[in-house]
């Protein structure tokens, strides 16, 4: 509530008051305190996020320098760098601004060049220049809030170091040091591995174990997952086994368990122990250092918190001889984590730990048998093994509601790799692993070796991964639940436990657990069917036309939803940087599955521009694409080559640009391709050398007209004003559409005045990024718009842009969040 209602804290601390001086009236009067409680802690939990999503920020914070730049920041690492692509980002503390030092505070972002790359520490002072901007999400349906994720760290600006501005502050001065050689022991210590203990280890695992074995443990021991490629954690995705790559409840688990193990074994060995019955409790405690040594050594990430916190219930739990129960334990854990950080709620990892543990617990009570006392080695082999399974299976089917809602994938083949990676990872590699990891003050040398042993058996495990990531439907991409969808799911799963432990206890008959059963079933059923006959009619029988302008930042991309079904994407924006940040895969797929699409009819690129093109290798890659339509441009670079390397390979028609039909009829809906003319990109050297403008790109753009009934739209591409000049020659009043998608996102090198006396738009429709370099859309262009009566709508400002029309009637506006 507090994250979704903010601002009501002066209202929220009397109602606090209120409800605390109802409890003390309660706890006086030795009566029943119900509802006195529940609200303080509610009241208590609204009032504790406040300060992140309702933040005050003093006038010296670096939020109030947005949209400004700056030649002299001075800020200190509070992260290690971490490297994605061309770029090295980290996260620092600003100390002051300009030459003359004016202090300031906030934290900010910082993103560097790799060709600026230096060393780096975490605690560095650095100084550098850049523009800083205020930390933007892409506004779309159901999209990623960055904006917020960001929020909960506490930061919320951004900036890019201006090439050779960044320096260090050394002992010497400031100065700007060479880069390290890859693979030094220098580098390996100036590598994201936290305290310098933590950089001799990380140093030690590069010469013990090399290669993606090494980078690996190094993400088992010490929680530095750097070194991991998306390649290899493609495939631990695709096996269903990513959670290895997490210090999380798994490995503190596993942990707790062994050195409980050996400290009972131990204290066996200690009379006063014995004497007092301290045996078990010594051990649940002592038990507990090598457990937080573990957490410390991996910075004690969120998840790795939340483990110890379990952890370190159980133990509290022994050492007060309490049975260890399962509900309270989680709960106990929860109310830890949330107490000190709020905003972990909405952490994906949070909700994916704590589903996984709240399925298992219910889970394994329902479907556990007691194996009898007298059964056979084998017959008990047999039976934990069965269990094991269950538990695996129980993880991913409480977390697969969240793993499709966020990651868009199910992957069922992990309930078989759990079975070999957790026995290989818990007996044996984490536990020599650590004990290397625990050797190391003592002797380099004993370390090494240990380490060398944990590799080898890693990478034993990951010459068998293809098998399990690789198997044909084993790994499955999905569409994006909704939260009444979810919701549906924990209902459904929760009355099918509930059913089975009734079924199995002798205390409820089994005709009455039965008709309770069917009711909430059948209740479920309505529901289910209900939601599946919605999304049915949304996808199939729709009879109206809608276009999604989606916010992709400075590039564009719009769907096109044809009635009865028909589904097409023009462009996929992008980023020259694809390694960078990819819009196709983490803005435009989201996107289309949250639409609960997997196939697109058609995909069109209306030109090779990185800002067109670059999203859509993600589409062609991951959904079910039925043609592919271009007009024919390269541009520069190899982009477009690549991308028709890429629907080659996943075998796509995609016609030649003089081969394509230039008139569609689409379930009644008409579609037409106005530009380029056949034959434009074969026109006579002589007439390309006096009209340079054909050669370029962007007027090689396609321009598409959708029309429904009295409501036309047009898709222009890039076109700039000589194409734009060339099409009011080729269809004069014909280009006349009440809807405009604005050439070339507003630029001034585009929408000319003829071309819009032509066309009359009764809305213009801009797809930029927020306060872009480029000014688009420029001031001289909107007030061209307004001048032929047009309204404005922009991306950059509105979010996604969506348009309903049955022919007559035009609806268009910013998308519902």
């Amino acid at each position: 509530m507090g994250e979704r209602f903010p601002g009501g804290g002066a209202y929220a601390w009397g109602a606090a008051g209120i409800c605390l001086l109802w409890l003390i009236r309660d706890v006086a009067a030795v009566g029943p305190g119900l509802f006195s409680p529940l609200l303080l802690f509610l009241l208590l939990g609204y009032l504790s996020i406040q300060q992140w999503v309702s933040p005050h920020f003093p006038s010296s914070h670096i939020v109030h320098q947005a949209d400004l730049t700056h030649e002299c920041i001075q800020a200190r690492l509070l992260t290690w760098p971490e490297t994605r692509g061309s770029r090295i980002s980290f996260i620092a503390a600003v100390e002051s601004l300009g030459e003359e030092g004016k202090a300031a505070a906030g934290r900010i972002r910082v993103s560097v060049g790799t060709g600026d790359a230096m060393l780096l520490r975490q605690g560095d002072a650095v100084r550098f220049s850049g523009r800083i901007r205020r930390i933007r999400s892409f506004r779309n349906p159901g999209g990623f809030d960055y904006g917020r994720f960001m929020a909960f760290q506490e930061i919320h600006c951004a900036t890019y170091v201006r090439k050779g501005s960044l320096a260090v502050l050394t002992p010497e001065g400031w100065e700007r040091p060479r880069p390290l050689p890859k693979g030094s022991l220098s580098a390996a210590l100036a590598s994201p591995a936290g305290s310098a203990l933590r950089s001799g280890i990380h140093a030690r695992m590069g010469e013990a174990c090399p290669g993606d074995a090494g980078a690996v443990l190094s993400a088992l021991l010490i929680g530095d997952t750097s070194g991991i490629g998306p390649r290899l954690r493609e495939q631990f995705n695709r096996a269903g086994i990513s959670h290895l790559l997490a210090i999380s409840g798994l490995h503190i688990g596993m942990i707790l368990a062994l050195f409980y193990g050996a400290f009972m074994r131990l204290f066996a060995f200690v009379p006063p122990l014995l004497w007092h019955g301290w045996q078990r409790k010594s051990a649940a405690m002592a038990s507990l250092i090598p457990v937080l040594a573990y957490a410390t050594l991996a910075q004690w990430p969120p998840s790795t918190q939340r483990a110890v916190c379990m952890a370190g219930a159980v133990c509290l739990a022994l050492w007060f001889g309490r049975p260890s129960d399962g509900e309270n334990n989680i709960a106990l854990a929860a109310l830890a984590v949330l107490v000190v950080f709020p905003p972990a709620l909405f952490a994906i990892s949070f909700q994916l730990s704590f589903a996984a543990v709240i399925a298992i617990i219910p889970g394994m009570r329902a479907v556990s048998r007691q194996a009898p006392s007298d059964e056979a080695r084998f017959g008990r082999l047999k039976e934990k093994a069965a269990a094991f399974m269950a538990v695996s299976l129980l993880a991913i089917l409480g977390t697969l509601p969240l793993t499709m809602y966020y990651f868009n994938q199910a992957s069922f083949i992990g309930v078989l790799a759990n079975l070999f990676y957790i026995p290989l990872v818990g007996c044996l590699v984490l536990p020599i692993g650590l004990l290397s990891v625990f050797l190391f003050p003592v002797s380099m040398d004993l370390c090494g070796y240990g380490l060398q042993v944990s590799g080898a058996l890693l990478d034993a495990g990951l010459k068998v991964l293809p098998l399990f990531s690789e198997l044909p439907f084993g790994y499955f991409r999905t569409v994006t639940p909704t939260v009444f969808e979810i919701g549906l799911y924990y209902a459904a799963g929760w009355a099918f436990l509930v059913f089975l432990s009734q079924k199995r206890s002798r205390a409820i008959r089994p005709e009455g657990a039965g008709k309770r059963a069917a009711i909430v079933w059948g209740l479920l059923l309505i529901a289910g069917l209900g939601d599946a006959l919605y999304w049915t009619h949304d996808r199939f029988f729709r009879e109206d036309l809608r276009v999604t302008l989606i916010d992709v930042g400075q590039g564009g991309s719009a769907l096109v939803e044809f009635p009865a079904g028909y589904r097409m994407l023009i462009d996929g924006g992008g980023y020259y940087d694809r390694d960078g940040f990819d819009v196709g895969a983490r803005v435009v797929a989201p996107f289309l599955r949250r639409r609960k699409i997997l196939t697109l009819d058609a995909v069109v690129l209306t030109h090779p521009d990185s800002d067109h093109l670059n999203g859509l290798f993600a589409i062609v890659a991951e959904f079910r694409v039925k043609t592919i339509w271009t007009s024919g441009a390269e541009g520069d670079g190899d982009h477009f080559r690549d991308f028709m390397k890429l629907v080659e390979a996943r075998g796509i028609p995609a016609p030649a640009f003089d081969d394509l039909p230039r008139q569609h009829r689409i379930n009644g809906v008409d579609m037409e391709i106005l530009y380029p003319p056949p034959g434009f990109a074969l026109e006579d050297d002589a007439l390309r050398d006096r009209e340079k403008w054909r050669g370029k790109a962007n007027n090689r753009s396609l321009v598409i007209a959708v029309r429904s009934g009295r409501v036309g739209i047009l898709f222009t591409g890039d076109i700039e004003k000589a194409a734009e000049l060339d099409l009011v020659k080729m269809w004069g009043d014909r280009l006349h559409h009440r809807v405009l998608v604005a050439p070339h996102h507003g630029s001034r090198t585009s929408s000319s005045t003829p071309f819009l006396e032509c066309v009359r738009p009764e809305v213009v429709m801009v797809s930029a990024g927020w306060d872009n370099r480029f000014r688009c859309p420029h001031p001289e262009v909107l007030a061209r718009y307004r001048s032929v009566g047009a309204r404005v709508l922009r991306t950059d400002i509105d979010g996604a842009l969506v348009l309903q029309t049955d022919g007559r009637r035009l609806l268009v506006g910013p998308a519902a969040p």
